[in-house]
């Protein structure tokens, strides 16, 4: 997918986003159906293992902001995170996720597209998360 394809289709799940980030139960449920989903491609595929990495790393971010523990990052980005997150939950999106093999491939696509427009956050989030919860 273009990087104009990626953003045109991800202006809708921004907005989306923001209304989400108001309620932080409709934030955990969201956390709740993208593990549901992780899940079942986890089962189905061992060579999405990068592609489930950075799912989990995004929900992580997710869930320490929303409980307060981890704020320094601009709300522009915490919405970009959410909003893909509900794109990749979402079965009809530009590629239905129904459609064997090939569902998952936007979903791929949209979650690479913003792991590198917010790599400095994901990097300086990684940091914080080793130097607060290594063993």
């Amino acid at each position: 997918m273009e990087e104009n394809k990626e953003k045109k289709a991800l202006s809708s799940y921004e907005r989306k986003a923001e209304r989400v980030l108001r309620d932080g139960d409709r934030v955990d449920k969201i956390i709740g159906s993208v593990s549901t989903k992780l899940g079942e491609i986890t089962q189905s595929s061992e060579r999405l293992s990068g592609f489930v990495g950075r799912i989990k790393v995004i929900s992580r971010m997710v869930k320490n902001y929303i409980s307060g523990n981890y704020r320094v990052m601009p709300w522009k980005s915490i919405v970009l995170l959410v909003a893909g997150l509900i794109y990749f939950i979402t079965p009809i999106d530009l590629i239905p996720d129904f459609i064997p093999a090939l569902g998952l491939i936007d979903d791929i696509s949209m979650i690479a597209f913003i792991y590198r427009s917010l790599k400095q956050d994901i990097d300086e989030y990684l940091l914080w998360e080793r130097d607060n919860f290594s063993i």
